[in-house]
């Protein structure tokens, strides 16, 4: 169930880690978790794949001759080709050596959130920085921060040594 169905107004939390991005969400009374792996993979474009992802409803983006599939399928796709799933983010912030995981990211968290017209809060973890690298978080923290702002909500970072 994606964000924002049969979803009452309480705030919303984002853990976006290295490995997956997991949100937590009220609906109703009970607490609803999803995750997606916080991955892609590179494959080449055809009409025929393109296709094929539409129908099964797999997270992709079309990137001039490629096609980008990112999320939780990006695994499988890893494993079927037989090449590396690449990563968004390393050592708890954004990969520098990685050109697209900006784009990316903001794709793997849209495909977890929908935008929302009504400010609602949403509180998102970020890594307490490592001794050198406070930079590397600031950076990071003001990225998430314009993503999630951007989909309309009302951000709060925590810090996860909290």
């Amino acid at each position: 169930m994606r964000h924002n169905d049969k979803v009452n107004n309480s705030a919303v939390g984002l853990d976006v880690g290295t490995s997956r991005i997991c949100l937590a969400q009220r609906v109703g009374e009970e607490f609803q978790y999803e995750t997606q792996l916080n991955a892609f993979v590179t494959i080449p474009y055809s009409k025929m794949t393109e296709s094929v992802l539409k129908k099964e409803k797999v997270p992709h983006t079309v990137a001039g001759p490629d096609i980008v599939v990112h999320g939780n399928e990006s695994d499988r796709f890893a494993d079927v080709l037989n090449i590396e799933t690449r990563r968004t983010m390393d050592k708890g912030v954004l990969n520098p050596a990685e050109p697209e995981s900006l784009g990316m990211l903001r794709k793997i968290v849209e495909s977890l959130l929908d935008p929302v017209k009504d400010r609602q809060k949403l509180c998102f973890t970020v890594p307490a920085a490592p001794l050198g690298a406070e930079d590397n978080l600031t950076y990071h923290e003001a990225t998430l921060r314009r993503i999630l702002t951007d989909l309309g909500y009302e951000v709060k970072s925590i810090n996860e040594g909290l």
